[in-house]
């Protein structure tokens, strides 16, 4: 991955945390510290896990799709 990719792929994941966190404080769920806490924190875990597990599952399924992939995308 080159550092454009990544850094397409992080900003990506900050504009949908951001736009979450806001709907969650609009709504009224972090009234306190705890739950500002526990909001940030599950969403820099599982923003944070969704690109590996996405990662480490498309090379377990790579190997079945390597037949047709060129017929979905073309590779220059």
């Amino acid at each position: 991955m080159t550092d454009l990719e990544i850094l397409v792929v992080a900003v990506g994941l900050a504009m949908d945390a951001f736009a979450v966190s806001l709907a969650a404080a609009a709504a009224g769920f972090t009234a306190g510290r705890r739950a500002t806490f526990r909001l940030s924190f599950h969403f820099g875990l599982f923003q944070g896990i969704m690109p590996v597990l996405g990662w480490s599952l498309g090379l377990s399924v790579a190997q079945y799709i390597a037949r047709y992939d060129h017929w979905v995308a073309f590779r220059p």
